[in-house]
């Protein structure tokens, strides 16, 4: 069996107005983990208290994190050709 599992750290919980301030993803194959994705993001809006308490993610450590439009291609090109598997994937 080969697929990835995938998960993204947002700003809050609404997919119309929060950011992705993380993605994350582990390539699985034969049971065994062949790859795996990771990158901060800066958001342009600012990450709530709670939210940085919910995700362990600081305002500090996205401060210098690149921006969604340079992480998201890397990233559809480590998921393409397998099969997905997400969490909340409203996102």
């Amino acid at each position: 069996m080969d697929f990835v599992v995938f998960d993204l750290e947002t700003t809050g919980l609404d997919p119309k107005r929060d950011e992705i301030i993380e993605f994350g993803a582990v390539h699985w194959q034969d049971g065994e983990i062949k790859a795996t994705f990771q990158s901060l993001v800066k958001p342009t809006r600012r990450i709530p208290v709670e939210v940085q308490e919910l995700t362990g993610i600081s305002a500090q450590e996205v401060e210098h994190a690149p921006d969604v439009e340079e992480v998201l291609p890397l990233f559809l090109d480590f998921l393409a050709g397998h099969r997905l598997v997400g969490h909340n994937v409203r996102f």
